[in-house]
């Protein structure tokens, strides 16, 4: 866990179209992180943070690493849209529990 957020390298490729999506899946939000406030929701696939390429969770604790709390941070969010994936940008202020727990 991670800023209220349960991350997994594992899902299910049923589940999206032709194409893979290489990310980290979003499998539970905290009510009331900061994850929750930008918006992300179960099911949502992280595949950039702040400019970089996320493709596992190790990435994306590693790159937190460098930031502290209160820094706002723009990600790239694959959302299922029934048939497919579209791709949003969010931007998360991250909180103390972000940048401390790595």
């Amino acid at each position: 866990s991670v800023g209220g957020v349960q991350f997994t390298d594992d899902f299910n490729p049923d589940t999206h179209n032709d194409k893979q999506e290489t990310g980290v899946y979003v499998a539970e939000v905290t009510e009331g992180s900061a994850a929750e406030k930008a918006g992300i929701k179960q099911g949502y696939i992280i595949t950039e943070f702040d400019g970089e390429s996320v493709k596992s969770t190790s990435d994306l604790k590693n790159m937190l690493q460098y930031y502290k709390a209160g820094e706002k941070v723009e990600m790239k969010v694959q959302v299922s849209d029934g048939g497919g994936y579209e791709e949003q940008t969010v931007t998360v202020t991250l909180d103390q529990a972000q940048t401390e727990n790595r």
